[in-house]
């Protein structure tokens, strides 16, 4: 492990490094792959970058009080939020050579770095009992406050595909709302009532807008639609609830529906009329998963809680587990169709299945370990965490063939958090609250950290 002391040669011999490597990384080639994490130890806390194919540790900041970071990457750009003891904010940004603030502002907490596709960063600005919340963006050059009222309070806010800021305005209650956006010029305000709360706001990859618009207390909603002209209630139900709406890449709309408070169904909007899918008294459904290819993965609830997993194909919905004793949860729509979620017995241990079209097959099958948390690779493979009773956790790989241990450490616990786009899988191997980053690259497994008196967290690839 290399540590680093200002104005060093090796200082400057490693800035240089990770100056080519930025450089790369911008550029057409790449021959390096960025990781960053936090990190804590008795001599301070800090942020740092591995160049993992250099072997090489750059700290980007370094504080002796304790500090906690939340990281935004982007293909070109590192920001991260630096919280200190007083809870209180800047948001930095690397850019592969230097830090610079991108807000610098003493009595203001500045968090939520959302990136567009084209590079610039918004970010909220809230005084310190976040009474009041200002929207800022980052053009690559200058910051800019696109709301700037004392009035009103930012609460929610998204890039569309199509690069316009979303979001919405809120008293300081946060009783009243409207929904407004940024096309990189100008701000429109496309609702213009400020007469109801809107809790979610929801954009689809065609540049439509779906939110909700809510009474005060949030026990009655409807879904409006925003075309990129007009505004137009699409349930418009006085005793109906409807809840979050979820947009299929079709131009489709699913979401739960509740009236009078009593269980919940499924409706779809198709463009031009809402239909139920489902209408079951006894049963409530929920959480709707669009696939690829159109279909909708649901959970239904009996009146005991117990919930099995439902798929509509278009036409008709059919039962694919069907486990009278057993709970279904995490679902995850794979590659080619494939869907996965876990199964849970009465104890809460829990297998991984996988359904591919015909039959659901069980790719843990271990009635003493809990398998929970998984995460699919772009080829296809899946890493899956298995826990005993001690929680005490190694990591699986499912290879579209077989599941195979990728790690097997008596005392250590393992938690997968990223794949990246070679296909490597970062996680981290935790000893007595000591953790360790790690890589595997599909053929043995690397410690990039290794350090027993240091304790990393808070990673994620920089694209």
């Amino acid at each position: 492990m290399i540590r680093f002391t200002a104005l060093s040669v090796c200082a400057l011999w490693l800035l240089l490094m990770f100056a080519i490597s930025a450089a790369r990384l911008a550029g057409q080639g790449r021959d390096s792959a960025l990781l960053v994490y936090g990190l804590w130890s008795d001599d301070g806390f800090g942020l740092a970058v591995n160049d993992v194919v250099a072997g090489v540790e750059l700290r980007l900041a370094n504080a002796p009080i304790p500090l906690s970071y939340s990281l935004f990457t982007s293909k070109r750009y590192l920001a991260f939020q630096r919280l200190d003891q007083r809870n209180l904010s800047d948001l930095l940004l690397w850019d592969g050579v230097s830090i610079r603030n991108l807000s610098n502002t003493p009595d203001a907490v500045e968090s939520g770095g959302k990136w567009s596709g084209n590079g610039q960063l918004a970010f909220t600005s809230c005084s310190r009992d976040y009474n009041h919340c200002d929207l800022l963006v980052w053009d690559g050059t200058t910051t800019s406050n696109l709301t700037s009222t004392v009035e009103l309070t930012v609460n929610e806010y998204m890039w569309s595909d199509a690069g316009d800021l979303l979001f919405s305005v809120c008293d300081s209650n946060y009783r009243y709302c409207d929904v407004l956006r940024w096309d990189g010029e100008t701000v429109l305000n496309l609702t213009n009532s400020f007469d109801s709360r809107i809790p979610a706001i929801m954009p689809s990859s065609g540049g439509e807008l779906a939110f909700r618009s809510c009474t005060p207390d949030e026990n009655m909603c409807d879904v409006l639609v925003w075309d990129g002209e007009t505004v137009f209630n699409i349930t418009n139900s006085p005793n109906v609830n409807d809840l979050t709406p979820v947009w299929n890449n079709d131009g489709r709309l699913a979401w739960e529906a509740s009236e009078n408070g009593t269980n919940t169904d499924l409706l779809v909007w198709d463009g031009s009329e809402v239909r139920n899918l489902t209408n079951t008294p006894t049963l409530s459904e929920a959480v709707p998963f669009w696939s690829a290819d159109g279909q909708i993965a649901f959970y239904a609830a009996d009146s005991s809680g117990r919930r099995d997993l439902l798929l509509w194909d278009g036409a008709t919905i059919q039962n694919i587990s069907n486990t009278p004793n057993a709970n279904e949860d995490a679902i995850v729509w794979g590659i080619n169709g494939q869907l996965t979620f876990t199964s849970c017995d009465a104890n809460g241990t829990c297998d991984l299945m996988l359904w591919g079209g015909a039959a659901v097959q069980n790719l843990t099958n271990t009635p003493t370990l809990n398998e929970q948390y998984y995460i699919w690779n772009g080829d296809g493979r899946l890493v899956i965490r298995s826990c005993d009773t001690r929680q005490i956790c190694d990591l699986l790989v499912w290879n579209g063939t077989a599941v195979s241990n990728l790690t097997q450490t008596p005392n250590a616990d393992e938690f997968p958090v990223a794949w990246n786009d070679d296909g490597n899988l970062l996680f981290y191997a935790c000893t007595s609250n000591i953790c360790d980053i790690m890589l595997w690259d599909g053929m043995a497994t690397h410690n990039l950290t290794n350090t027993p008196a240091r304790n990393e967290g808070a990673a994620a690839w920089i694209p």
